[in-house]
Formats: structure tokens, sequence, C-alpha cells
């Protein structure tokens, strides 16, 4: 009976080849852009979130100010013992500039320092290469992915050296996916220990509101204990360093930064717009039901024109349970069919789509 089913249901989007094309490519270019649209949506809300212990890290701001001082992560955790640990970031360090690999000059971006715990803590998937402490020397890197595999091809780049201002030799110790779903974009991590090395910084910790180019993250033992380290701070400047703030201190769960946390000074860092999103998804569940209205439209006009058949399978005794079985068979087909085209035009169209949306979306999701 099935088989009937499925024969007669092929026959007649044979049979009526406009109507059936009409269905397929307005119903399948409806299900691609919702597809679309939904892969952008999902990539947005994604971002961030994959970081362990989220809720209980959070980004230290001063007003407009996300970059800070390189000598502020440490003087939080001394002050404050309520932070478990702190992370220096130093978006800055190497952007648009010169590596030595090998015998030939390579131009490189996104080169970042790091607190050397922070890749482990934050959770980037190691996929090669020391995943335990990637940043106990001084002089080590960690890749992303992409990086790798542009410096060193398909060769094993674990242990790989190259050399930076001409003098320090940087030794590859692991390799991360590429951070799509970090605020943060990056392409290589190296230790923080490195920037007062090659800076000749000798009292880093008293450099608090000057060298102002460091994203400054706190992990606290809690969440609840957020207001009482940034009494300790605020209190710490104005009795201890006898300093007036002239900007309140504040510090952001980091799972906020992106759609909520843009300031006028932070570092490189990317945001998303929830109002967009929110939009975009709207557009999105339009424009499917549109699609499904107009398949609906087309498969009622033609239902007069089956009503011969209807008939003639009533006579030969054919119930009104397996009428209707058959067409709601040929929807679930056309809609099938319908879906592979929707695919296949997020296959063709996501490289368009993702320099149109300025990200680099994945269709593995």
């Amino acid at each position: 009976m099935l088989k009937n089913y499925f024969i007669t249901a092929v026959r007649n989007l044979f049979r009526n080849k406009g109507t059936s094309i009409i269905n397929l490519l307005g119903f399948g270019l409806g299900i691609g852009v919702f597809m679309l649209i939904l892969l952008f949506i999902t990539q947005e809300l994604k971002v961030d979130k994959f970081i362990e212990n989220k809720d209980r890290i959070f980004r230290l701001e001063a007003g407009e100010w996300a970059i800070l001082g390189p000598g502020f992560a440490q003087k939080a955790k001394n002050l404050c013992p309520e932070v478990e640990e702190a992370y220096n970031l130093h978006p800055y360090f190497l952007n648009n500039a010169m590596v030595q690999l090998d015998d030939q000059l390579v131009r490189v971006n996104g080169y970042m320092p790091v607190t050397p715990s922070m890749p482990v803590d934050f959770g980037f998937n190691f996929v090669l290469g020391n995943a335990v402490n990637p940043l106990a020397d001084t002089y080590s890197a960690v890749l992303t992915e992409s990086e790798a595999h542009r410096l060193f091809g398909k060769e094993n780049p674990i242990g790989k050296v190259f050399t930076i201002y001409d003098k320090h030799n940087i030794t590859v110790t692991a390799v991360v996916e590429d951070p799509t779903f970090f605020h943060i974009p990056f392409k290589a991590l190296l230790s923080f220990d490195l920037v007062p090395t090659i800076y000749g910084w000798k009292d880093m910790d008293r450099m608090l509101f000057n060298n102002m180019n460091n994203p400054t993250y706190l992990k606290l033992a809690s969440a609840d204990q957020k207001d009482e380290v940034l009494d300790r701070l605020t209190r710490y400047f104005e009795e201890e360093a006898n300093f007036k703030l002239p900007f309140s201190l504040v510090m952001r769960p980091i799972g906020d930064i992106y759609f909520k946390g843009a300031l006028k000074f932070e570092g490189y860092a990317k945001h998303g717009n929830i109002n967009f999103i929110r939009v975009m998804a709207v557009v999105a569940i339009l424009i499917l039901s549109l699609a499904s209205v107009n398949y609906i439209n087309l498969s009622t006009a033609r239902a007069s024109m089956r009503a011969k058949e209807i008939g003639v399978r009533k006579v030969t005794g054919a119930s009104r349970t397996s009428i209707i079985m058959q067409f709601i068979g040929e929807s679930i087909l056309t809609t099938l069919f319908a879906l592979a085209v929707g695919i296949a035009l997020v296959e063709i169209t996501v490289p368009f789509f993702s320099t149109l949306v300025e990200r680099q979306l994945s269709t593995s999701l």
C-alpha cells in the first residue's frame, strides 16, 4: 500500500511539472532562506556560551574603558580574596606585524598575549598538543587551526618555532579550534609573561591606569561576591592610593559582553545586536510561513482537478483514510524535495551570506 502511495505521488509530481516546479522552488527557497537566517541567529546566540564557569567570570570596566593597565589584574587578585584568578589579555600586541618563519618573513594578525591559564580555564577546544598548560613557558604559543594551516600547511605545527621582534623565538605548543564563538577574535595566544620581557617593564604591578591596552577578567569564587570586589577596589583607590576615580568601576558578566557590553575603548571586541536578532527571527518565520501558504494555495487550486481520480479510487474500494494518507504522503514527499533544494541553496549561498552579515557562518551547525 505504501509503495503504491509513493509511486502515485511521484507520478503526480511529474505529471504536473509546472506546478511541481513552482512548489519545489518556492518552498525550497523559503526553507533555504529560513535556514540561512537560523544559522546566523544560532551562531550569534552561541558567542561566549562555551566558556567554562562563565557565570563567575567578569570583565572589569572603568567608565568607557574595558582596557586597563597591565597591573590591574594582579592588583585585583592581591586585594580581593574572592578573586580566584585574574586574566590579562593584550589584543594590540601583534597586529599587522611581521614574524620570521625559517628564512622568510610572514605577516600576522591577532597574536594576543594572555594570562597563561586562560586558554584552559576558558575552555577553548584543543585539537593538538599540550591541553593542560600550553603557555607554561614564556616563549610558547597556541595557534588556531586556520593559522597553523596557513603557516605550516599539512605539517604538524607542534614544536615549530617562529621569531618575533627579530630575537624572541616562540615555540608552538598547542592548536585550538578557531574562536568563532569568542568575543575577541585571535589567531594565536602567547604568554602574557612575554609582554614585560619585551617592553622592559619592571614594576608592572603599579601600571593600573597607564599603558591601558589590556581587557581584564576576574573569576570569582561565587558570582554573588561581585559587589564586595567592586567595593574593595574602589576603597583601595580612594583611601590607600589617594586617587579619586573619575568613573565607576563595573564588573560585567562575560556572557553579557557580546550583546550588552559595547564600550568606546575595548580592544577589538566584536558585538551583536539582540534587537536585530529578534527582527531576523520574525523575518525568518514570516518567510517560511509565506512559502507554506503559497504551497497550500497551489495545492488547493489543484484539488478540483483531482476529483475524478478520487472518485475512481472510491469506486475501486479506497477508504477515506487511505485517500487522506495518499495526499499527506504527496505533501511529505514534496516537502522533502523542497528541503533538499533548501539545503543545496544554503550550501551554495552561505559564503555570500557570511560576507553580507560579516560573520564566518558554518553549515556544520
